[in-house]
Protein backbone atom coordinates (compact mmCIF):
# COMPACT_ATOMS: atom_id res chain seq x y z
CA UNK A 1 0.00 0.00 0.00
CA UNK A 2 1.20 3.52 -0.77
CA UNK A 3 1.97 5.46 2.39
CA UNK A 4 -0.83 7.62 3.79
CA UNK A 5 0.73 10.64 5.46
CA UNK A 6 -0.08 14.23 6.29
CA UNK A 7 3.14 16.15 6.81
CA UNK A 8 5.22 18.76 5.01
CA UNK A 9 8.81 18.01 4.04
CA UNK A 10 11.34 20.45 5.48
CA UNK A 11 8.64 22.17 7.51
CA UNK A 12 11.30 23.73 9.75
CA UNK A 13 12.48 25.81 6.78
CA UNK A 14 8.98 27.22 6.27
CA UNK A 15 8.70 27.95 9.98
CA UNK A 16 12.06 29.71 10.08
CA UNK A 17 11.33 32.01 7.13
CA UNK A 18 10.71 35.55 8.29
CA UNK A 19 8.13 37.58 6.41
CA UNK A 20 11.01 39.51 4.82
CA UNK A 21 12.96 36.40 3.76
CA UNK A 22 9.97 34.44 2.44
CA UNK A 23 8.83 34.81 -1.17
CA UNK A 24 6.05 37.37 -1.31
CA UNK A 25 3.67 34.84 -2.85
CA UNK A 26 4.07 32.63 0.25
CA UNK A 27 3.15 35.52 2.53
CA UNK A 28 0.23 36.39 0.25
CA UNK A 29 -1.09 32.82 0.30
CA UNK A 30 -0.94 32.71 4.09
CA UNK A 31 -2.59 36.12 4.39
CA UNK A 32 -5.59 34.79 2.41
CA UNK A 33 -5.86 31.49 4.31
CA UNK A 34 -9.27 31.10 5.91
CA UNK A 35 -9.35 28.08 8.24
CA UNK A 36 -12.47 25.96 8.71
CA UNK A 37 -15.13 27.88 10.59
CA UNK A 38 -14.32 31.12 8.75
CA UNK A 39 -16.18 32.39 5.69
CA UNK A 40 -13.93 32.36 2.63
CA UNK A 41 -15.35 35.63 1.27
CA UNK A 42 -14.21 36.99 -2.08
CA UNK A 43 -10.61 35.74 -2.03
CA UNK A 44 -10.17 33.40 0.92
CA UNK A 45 -8.22 30.15 0.48
CA UNK A 46 -8.49 26.80 2.23
CA UNK A 47 -5.29 25.03 3.22
CA UNK A 48 -4.78 21.25 3.24
CA UNK A 49 -1.67 19.38 4.30
CA UNK A 50 -0.65 16.56 2.00
CA UNK A 51 2.11 13.96 1.92
CA UNK A 52 5.17 16.18 1.67
CA UNK A 53 3.54 19.45 0.64
CA UNK A 54 0.63 21.81 1.27
CA UNK A 55 -2.22 22.75 -1.06
CA UNK A 56 -4.11 26.04 -1.11
CA UNK A 57 -7.63 25.60 -2.52
CA UNK A 58 -10.21 28.05 -3.78
CA UNK A 59 -13.65 26.42 -4.01
CA UNK A 60 -12.07 23.02 -4.59
CA UNK A 61 -9.53 24.22 -7.17
CA UNK A 62 -5.84 24.02 -6.31
CA UNK A 63 -4.46 27.56 -6.60
CA UNK A 64 -1.02 26.58 -5.31
CA UNK A 65 0.84 23.44 -4.33
CA UNK A 66 3.75 24.48 -2.10
CA UNK A 67 6.76 22.39 -1.19
CA UNK A 68 10.40 22.79 -0.25
CA UNK A 69 12.69 21.42 -2.96
CA UNK A 70 15.94 19.54 -2.39
CA UNK A 71 17.83 22.84 -2.23
CA UNK A 72 15.60 24.14 0.55
CA UNK A 73 13.84 26.60 -1.75
CA UNK A 74 10.07 27.16 -1.35
CA UNK A 75 8.38 26.47 -4.69
CA UNK A 76 4.72 26.73 -5.68
CA UNK A 77 3.05 25.04 -8.62
CA UNK A 78 -0.14 26.32 -10.20
CA UNK A 79 -2.06 25.67 -13.40
CA UNK A 80 -1.30 27.90 -16.36
CA UNK A 81 -5.01 28.57 -16.85
CA UNK A 82 -5.02 30.75 -13.73
CA UNK A 83 -2.01 32.91 -14.60
CA UNK A 84 -2.46 33.20 -18.37
CA UNK A 85 -3.10 36.55 -20.02
CA UNK A 86 -4.98 37.26 -23.22
CA UNK A 87 -3.03 35.96 -26.21
CA UNK A 88 -0.68 33.79 -24.13
CA UNK A 89 0.33 30.60 -25.87
CA UNK A 90 0.19 27.48 -23.68
CA UNK A 91 3.52 26.38 -22.22
CA UNK A 92 5.08 22.96 -22.72
CA UNK A 93 3.50 21.83 -19.44
CA UNK A 94 0.06 22.73 -18.08
CA UNK A 95 1.71 23.90 -14.86
CA UNK A 96 3.97 26.81 -14.00
CA UNK A 97 6.29 27.36 -11.05
CA UNK A 98 6.65 30.22 -8.60
CA UNK A 99 10.15 30.44 -7.23
CA UNK A 100 11.62 33.48 -5.59
CA UNK A 101 9.72 36.39 -7.13
CA UNK A 102 9.40 34.80 -10.57
CA UNK A 103 6.76 32.79 -12.41
CA UNK A 104 8.61 30.21 -14.51
CA UNK A 105 7.61 27.97 -17.41
CA UNK A 106 8.98 26.44 -20.61
CA UNK A 107 7.62 27.13 -24.07
CA UNK A 108 8.98 25.63 -27.27
CA UNK A 109 11.78 24.08 -25.23
CA UNK A 110 12.92 27.48 -23.92
CA UNK A 111 12.76 28.81 -20.37
CA UNK A 112 10.50 31.83 -19.89
CA UNK A 113 9.60 33.89 -16.87
CA UNK A 114 7.88 36.98 -15.59
CA UNK A 115 7.78 38.70 -12.23
CA UNK A 116 5.13 37.74 -9.70
CA UNK A 117 2.88 40.80 -9.48
CA UNK A 118 2.03 40.63 -5.79
CA UNK A 119 -1.27 39.85 -4.10
CA UNK A 120 -3.26 41.47 -6.92
CA UNK A 121 -1.84 38.78 -9.22
CA UNK A 122 -3.00 36.12 -6.79
CA UNK A 123 -6.45 37.68 -6.49
CA UNK A 124 -6.83 37.62 -10.27
CA UNK A 125 -6.13 33.88 -10.25
CA UNK A 126 -8.71 33.39 -7.52
CA UNK A 127 -11.22 35.49 -9.48
CA UNK A 128 -10.95 32.98 -12.33
CA UNK A 129 -12.18 30.28 -9.95
CA UNK A 130 -14.96 32.41 -8.49
CA UNK A 131 -16.88 32.51 -11.74
CA UNK A 132 -15.77 35.92 -12.92
CA UNK A 133 -14.65 36.06 -16.56
CA UNK A 134 -11.03 35.20 -17.19
CA UNK A 135 -8.89 37.48 -19.30
CA UNK A 136 -8.94 34.73 -21.93
CA UNK A 137 -12.73 34.87 -21.96
CA UNK A 138 -13.58 31.59 -20.25
CA UNK A 139 -16.05 31.12 -17.38
CA UNK A 140 -14.99 30.36 -13.83
CA UNK A 141 -13.93 26.90 -12.73
CA UNK A 142 -15.78 26.31 -9.45
CA UNK A 143 -18.75 23.93 -9.63
CA UNK A 144 -21.87 23.92 -7.46
CA UNK A 145 -20.74 20.90 -5.46
CA UNK A 146 -17.45 22.59 -4.50
CA UNK A 147 -19.35 25.70 -3.44
CA UNK A 148 -21.52 23.49 -1.26
CA UNK A 149 -18.39 21.98 0.31
CA UNK A 150 -17.07 25.48 1.02
CA UNK A 151 -20.32 26.34 2.82
CA UNK A 152 -19.82 23.25 4.96
CA UNK A 153 -16.25 24.29 5.74
CA UNK A 154 -17.46 27.76 6.73
CA UNK A 155 -19.85 26.44 9.37
CA UNK A 156 -17.79 23.52 10.71
CA UNK A 157 -14.54 24.72 12.34
CA UNK A 158 -13.14 21.23 12.90
CA UNK A 159 -12.86 20.17 9.25
CA UNK A 160 -9.20 19.18 9.03
CA UNK A 161 -8.88 18.09 5.40
CA UNK A 162 -10.46 18.51 1.95
CA UNK A 163 -10.21 16.57 -1.31
CA UNK A 164 -8.75 13.67 0.64
CA UNK A 165 -7.45 10.76 -1.42
CA UNK A 166 -6.77 7.34 0.04
CA UNK A 167 -3.64 5.63 -1.26
CA UNK A 168 -3.88 2.76 -3.70
CA UNK A 169 -4.04 -0.52 -1.76
CA UNK A 170 -4.69 -4.19 -2.36
CA UNK A 171 -5.68 -4.64 -5.99
CA UNK A 172 -6.63 -0.96 -6.39
CA UNK A 173 -4.23 1.03 -8.53
CA UNK A 174 -5.97 4.40 -8.17
CA UNK A 175 -6.88 6.42 -5.10
CA UNK A 176 -10.44 6.86 -3.90
CA UNK A 177 -11.41 10.38 -2.88
CA UNK A 178 -13.56 11.83 -0.11
CA UNK A 179 -14.63 15.47 0.00
CA UNK A 180 -14.29 16.23 3.72
CA UNK A 181 -12.45 14.93 6.78
CA UNK A 182 -13.80 16.34 10.06
CA UNK A 183 -13.04 15.90 13.74
CA UNK A 184 -15.99 15.12 15.98
CA UNK A 185 -15.32 14.69 19.72
CA UNK A 186 -11.84 13.34 19.04
CA UNK A 187 -12.98 11.08 16.22
CA UNK A 188 -11.97 11.37 12.55
CA UNK A 189 -15.02 11.25 10.28
CA UNK A 190 -15.08 11.04 6.47
CA UNK A 191 -17.85 12.81 4.56
CA UNK A 192 -18.78 12.46 0.90
CA UNK A 193 -20.69 15.52 -0.40
CA UNK A 194 -23.23 15.42 -3.22
CA UNK A 195 -25.98 17.57 -4.73
CA UNK A 196 -29.52 16.20 -4.89
CA UNK A 197 -29.42 16.23 -8.69
CA UNK A 198 -26.25 14.11 -8.87
CA UNK A 199 -26.92 10.98 -10.94
CA UNK A 200 -24.52 9.03 -8.72
CA UNK A 201 -27.16 9.11 -5.95
CA UNK A 202 -29.72 7.11 -7.89
CA UNK A 203 -30.19 4.25 -10.30
CA UNK A 204 -33.12 3.22 -12.49
CA UNK A 205 -32.70 -0.48 -11.67
CA UNK A 206 -32.67 -2.32 -8.34
CA UNK A 207 -30.26 -1.15 -5.68
CA UNK A 208 -27.23 -3.44 -5.40
CA UNK A 209 -25.53 -3.53 -2.00
CA UNK A 210 -22.25 -1.58 -2.02
CA UNK A 211 -22.40 -1.14 -5.82
CA UNK A 212 -25.49 0.70 -7.15
CA UNK A 213 -26.12 3.57 -7.18
CA UNK A 214 -22.51 4.66 -7.61
CA UNK A 215 -22.30 6.50 -4.27
CA UNK A 216 -22.74 3.17 -2.45
CA UNK A 217 -19.57 1.90 -4.16
CA UNK A 218 -17.68 5.03 -3.08
CA UNK A 219 -18.69 4.58 0.55
CA UNK A 220 -17.99 0.83 0.45
CA UNK A 221 -14.45 1.44 -0.80
CA UNK A 222 -13.77 3.59 2.25
CA UNK A 223 -15.27 1.07 4.65
CA UNK A 224 -13.07 -1.65 3.18
CA UNK A 225 -9.98 0.52 3.52
CA UNK A 226 -10.75 1.34 7.14
CA UNK A 227 -11.45 -2.31 7.97
CA UNK A 228 -7.95 -3.40 6.94
CA UNK A 229 -5.68 -4.01 9.98
CA UNK A 230 -3.50 -1.00 10.71
CA UNK A 231 -5.21 1.41 8.32
CA UNK A 232 -7.25 3.28 10.95
CA UNK A 233 -4.17 3.70 13.12
CA UNK A 234 -2.24 5.05 10.12
CA UNK A 235 -4.97 7.64 9.47
CA UNK A 236 -5.16 8.65 13.13
CA UNK A 237 -1.40 9.21 13.27
CA UNK A 238 -1.45 11.18 10.02
CA UNK A 239 -4.16 13.57 11.18
CA UNK A 240 -2.60 14.15 14.57
CA UNK A 241 0.55 15.16 12.69
CA UNK A 242 -1.55 17.35 10.37
CA UNK A 243 -3.14 19.09 13.36
CA UNK A 244 0.29 19.91 14.76
CA UNK A 245 1.49 21.32 11.45
CA UNK A 246 -1.69 23.33 10.93
CA UNK A 247 -1.13 24.88 14.36
CA UNK A 248 2.44 25.74 13.41
CA UNK A 249 1.36 27.32 10.12
CA UNK A 250 -1.32 29.31 11.94
CA UNK A 251 1.47 30.80 14.05
CA UNK A 252 3.30 31.87 10.89
CA UNK A 253 0.07 33.34 9.43
CA UNK A 254 -0.69 35.23 12.65
CA UNK A 255 2.76 36.83 12.55
CA UNK A 256 1.77 38.11 9.10
CA UNK A 257 -1.36 39.71 10.56
CA UNK A 258 -3.86 36.99 9.68
CA UNK A 259 -5.95 36.74 12.89
CA UNK A 260 -8.11 33.69 12.19
CA UNK A 261 -7.86 30.78 14.62
CA UNK A 262 -8.15 27.04 14.16
CA UNK A 263 -11.14 25.10 15.43
CA UNK A 264 -10.94 23.88 19.03
CA UNK A 265 -11.06 20.25 17.90
CA UNK A 266 -8.02 20.69 15.65
CA UNK A 267 -6.09 22.44 18.42
CA UNK A 268 -6.96 19.60 20.82
CA UNK A 269 -5.86 17.00 18.25
CA UNK A 270 -2.42 18.65 18.13
CA UNK A 271 -1.78 17.98 21.84
CA UNK A 272 0.75 15.22 22.63
CA UNK A 273 -1.89 13.57 24.82
CA UNK A 274 -4.46 13.40 22.02
CA UNK A 275 -5.78 9.93 21.18
CA UNK A 276 -7.66 10.20 17.89
CA UNK A 277 -10.07 7.49 16.81
CA UNK A 278 -11.41 6.87 13.31
CA UNK A 279 -15.11 6.39 12.57
CA UNK A 280 -15.35 3.15 10.61
CA UNK A 281 -18.42 4.24 8.61
CA UNK A 282 -18.02 7.14 6.17
CA UNK A 283 -20.97 9.49 5.91
CA UNK A 284 -22.92 11.09 3.08
CA UNK A 285 -24.06 14.73 3.14
CA UNK A 286 -26.41 15.95 0.41
CA UNK A 287 -27.56 19.44 -0.51
CA UNK A 288 -31.32 19.02 -0.98
CA UNK A 289 -33.55 20.06 -3.84
CA UNK A 290 -33.27 23.58 -5.20
CA UNK A 291 -36.60 24.91 -6.47
CA UNK A 292 -36.53 25.64 -10.16
CA UNK A 293 -33.32 23.71 -10.87
CA UNK A 294 -33.21 20.75 -13.23
CA UNK A 295 -33.31 17.82 -10.79
CA UNK A 296 -35.66 15.12 -9.48
CA UNK A 297 -39.20 15.98 -8.39
CA UNK A 298 -40.00 15.97 -4.68
CA UNK A 299 -41.63 12.54 -5.03
CA UNK A 300 -38.71 11.07 -6.99
CA UNK A 301 -36.19 12.58 -4.56
CA UNK A 302 -38.00 11.10 -1.53
CA UNK A 303 -37.93 7.72 -3.30
CA UNK A 304 -34.16 7.92 -3.91
CA UNK A 305 -33.48 9.00 -0.32
CA UNK A 306 -35.51 6.07 0.96
CA UNK A 307 -33.58 3.63 -1.21
CA UNK A 308 -30.24 4.99 0.02
CA UNK A 309 -31.27 4.89 3.68
CA UNK A 310 -32.44 1.29 3.23
CA UNK A 311 -28.75 0.43 2.76
CA UNK A 312 -27.98 1.53 6.34
CA UNK A 313 -25.66 4.34 5.30
CA UNK A 314 -25.19 7.38 7.50
CA UNK A 315 -26.76 10.23 5.54
CA UNK A 316 -27.61 13.86 6.19
CA UNK A 317 -29.69 16.06 3.86
CA UNK A 318 -29.18 19.82 4.17
CA UNK A 319 -31.63 22.36 2.82
CA UNK A 320 -30.41 25.13 0.53
CA UNK A 321 -30.77 27.81 3.20
CA UNK A 322 -28.82 25.70 5.74
CA UNK A 323 -27.76 25.43 8.44
CA UNK A 324 -24.71 23.69 6.97
CA UNK A 325 -23.75 21.79 10.10
CA UNK A 326 -22.33 18.28 10.02
CA UNK A 327 -21.92 16.69 13.44
CA UNK A 328 -23.78 13.61 14.72
CA UNK A 329 -26.44 12.10 12.51
CA UNK A 330 -29.51 10.55 14.13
Amino acid sequence: MSQFARQIKNLSIIESLSSDAAPSWWNDLLSLWRPSGIKSGDYGLRLAIRNGYVNFYRLGQSIARVEINHKGTPTATTHFKYVSAKGDLPPDSEYVKLRGEKILWRRGGENEERCYGGIEDLKRWIASVNGELLVVGKPGYAGKEKRFVDQLVTENPDIIDLEMGLPAWGERTTASRMDIVALEDGKIVFWEAKLAGDARLRCSTDVVKDKKPEVLKQLADYREFLAEPGHAQLIAQAYQRAAKELLLLRGVAERLGNPHRLGAGIVAAALPSAQLEVADIPRLVVLGLNKGAKQPSQEAWAHHVGRLKSQNIVMKVIEHDGPFLLGPVA
